[in-house]
């Protein structure tokens, strides 16, 4: 059978990998020298370890010379990415490069086939087994064994199965510690109380709506879309003559002060479609008390968010902007404590393991209400999304999730960081602590360490020994 590669976690039946690969046995190191006038020789400054290139000759095999151009162009949109993927070569199915294509790839034709080289640089100039999963438990010891040849670093997943104020990461020569222990006479206190987090995966638990949306009127069904199934959106947007689709909504018990987070996914491929995904924030008696959007209504294909207060007639909109991107995937937050409002728009991405995001960039808002206007309590949100018109269906017009937290008043003490089911992921990687996919680096201590894990066995402490249940993910790292 003649060898390829899978780039990126894509193979292609029609490339073959030809020999004379030029592949360096490790990484490349580059030493800095210093001469001393009058000494023989040189002292070593320092060593780096350089980027990694990659030279493959390959050969595509086509039907005929148009065919070749054919997959030329299916090449090209395989192999040309924004950041390092995974490149695995057949003749080393057990190593991964993170690699980009670099230069040009220029094709000779040979009858049916064409030939060229691909240049792969690796920024990452090292290569790693296949991710190694190991569950722990905390009240013992771990030991964790990385059978490279060079560090490698991990990634900590957290379960909560108990309230605590701190989690620690202990090797025998660093640490990792987010949050702040407790002494026997410190008090804790819980700073937020979980109203729901719905990850979409079911419409079970959603009601009918009692009012229209803005602008249009409720109608179609929501129904649960995605290659993983864990979206809302429609299939079926109803009929109308302006924003249409459907309308569901769910309740809990009342919040002043409130946390809100909701995840969009909308984005047209057609300049003709119109897309609005939009979540808003009820009041006791089901009153609107303010909405969340994000809104493609133009031929320019970009999105505009929105974040609006409201009271009766009152309203007032501190978020009215529009997403330079084409389409939006990420998530809008509402923050209340008081009269102070706090707003965050955030692009995000899908991590390339699948399991969470990282967020590309986000900005913050603020708002003070001063008049005491919008000031009613939280007790229920509604989802929305729509098509205006007789538009073509919008490619994406989804809700991904959304989290409401009730912010309690703080009673002194030490705030707790984690309740039951919260999710703690701590990457020491992308050097980024997450808890329930939310940023919270704010809560790293200031001496602790995004550590790595040598060749070789590393013995851990984690604490507190009874809050959670703990997994550790890493790659073995190879020169």
């Amino acid at each position: 059978m003649l060898d390829s590669l899978s780039f990126n976690s894509i193979k292609k039946t029609y490339l073959i990998c030809e020999e004379d690969r030029k592949r360096s046995a490790f990484a490349p190191i580059k030493r800095n020298l210093f001469e001393v006038p009058g000494v023989a020789g040189a002292y070593l400054g320092s060593s780096a370890t350089e980027v990694r290139v990659i030279t493959q000759p390959i050969t595509i095999k086509g039907k005929d010379t148009l065919n070749v151009r054919k997959l030329e162009e299916d090449l090209a949109s395989w192999l040309i990415t924004d950041k390092p993927a995974e490149l695995i070569f057949d003749d080393e199915p057990d190593r991964v490069y993170f690699a980009l294509v670099d230069g040009s790839l220029d094709i000779e034709d040979i009858a049916r086939h064409g030939r060229g080289v691909i240049t792969f640089i690796c920024p990452d100039p090292y290569k790693y087994g296949h991710e190694v999963f190991s569950f722990i438990d905390p009240a013992e010891p771990a030991i964790i064994v990385n059978e490279g040849t060079a560090p490698t670093k991990p990634i900590f997943t957290f379960t909560a199965i108990q309230p605590t104020t701190f989690i620690d990461i202990i090797k025998d020569d660093d640490y990792m510690s987010i949050g702040e222990p407790v002494s026997v006479e410190d008090k804790t206190f819980n700073p937020k109380t979980r109203r729901i987090y719905d990850e979409m995966t079911t419409t079970t638990g959603w009601g009918t709506s009692f009012f229209q949306p803005d602008g249009g009127v409720k109608a179609g069904n929501m129904v649960i879309v995605g290659d993983d199934k864990e979206e809302f959106g429609a299939t079926n947007y109803g009929s109308g003559t302006a924003w249409h689709g459907p309308l569901i909504q769910k309740t809990f018990e009342p919040c002043e002060d409130y946390y809100v987070r909701v995840r969009f996914n909308i984005r047209t491929n057609n300049s003709k479609q119109r897309a609005r995904t939009e979540m808003y924030l009820l009041s006791s008696d089901g009153s609107q008390i303010g909405k969340i959007s994000a809104i493609i209504r133009d031929t320019t294909m970009k999105t505009t968010i929105e974040i609006r207060l409201q009271n009766g007639v009152k309203a007032h909109y501190p978020i009215n902007r529009i997403n330079a991107f084409k389409g939006f995937f990420g998530h809008v937050a509402i923050t209340k404590e008081g009269t102070k409002f706090k707003f965050e728009i955030a692009v995000e991405e899908t991590k390339p393991t699948g399991d969470g995001f990282i967020i590309m960039s986000k900005e913050t808002h603020y708002y003070e209400d001063l008049n005491g206007d919008f000031q009613l309590p939280l007790a229920g949100v509604a989802a929305h999304v729509s098509t205006w018109a007789n538009a073509p269906l919008p490619h994406r017009a989804r809700i991904r999730s959304v989290i409401v937290d009730k912010i309690n008043k703080e009673e002194g003490g030490v705030p707790q960081i984690i309740q039951p089911g919260d999710i703690v992921v701590v990457d020491f990687k992308e050097e980024v602590i997450l808890i329930n996919d939310e940023p919270r680096t704010d809560l790293k201590d200031f001496g602790g360490n995004y550590f790595s894990l040598p060749p070789g066995e590393s013995f851990l402490v984690l604490n507190p020994p009874d809050a959670f249940n703990a997994q550790v993910e890493w790659r073995d790292c190879y020169l």
